[in-house]
């Protein structure tokens, strides 16, 4: 640390040596016989001084906005389910279906392949993608079994 400094604010470093700057150039003034090209200095450092203040608020406004637009606390829960797309309904009907469920369900999805003018077959199925998952985890067990 140099003169003046206070190690409780690191932050204020920017000033530190703008104060040290202004004492240079005060000792340099006494010696100096002409003192406007010191006038001069002076109004270019509190310029700089104020150009870095500016930048310093700038920054702590877009930090804030950040901070404010990253905080979901304040939304309501038909603005969250805007922005992660899921509701109750959706969230409940994820949970994974019981055994004797699935046993009685048919083992087949109903499926109806359809054929594009491009060429390609599209799929379309009744079943979610845990229950498509769960039920070829039950295919590929039964294929090992009976293998096996």
């Amino acid at each position: 640390l140099g003169l003046g400094a206070d190690s409780n604010t690191p932050d204020r470093w920017t000033e530190h040596i703008s104060e040290f700057d202004d004492i240079l150039s005060k000792l340099n003034a006494s010696s100096a016989p002409n003192s406007t090209v010191n006038s001069e200095d002076e109004e270019r450092d509190k310029d700089v001084e104020a150009a870095g203040k500016k930048k310093r608020k700038r920054a702590k406004n877009l930090y804030t906005k950040f901070k404010k637009h990253k905080n979901l606390s304040s939304l309501s829960e038909k603005e969250l389910t805007h922005i992660f797309g899921e509701s109750k309904q959706e969230s409940d009907s994820s949970l994974p279906i019981p055994l004797e469920q699935e046993k009685s369900s048919s083992i087949e999805p109903e499926s109806k392949p359809t054929e594009d003018l491009s060429g390609i077959k599209t799929v379309t199925s009744s079943l979610s993608l845990s229950e498509y998952f769960n039920l070829k985890k039950q295919q590929s067990a039964q294929k090992i079994e009976n293998t096996g």
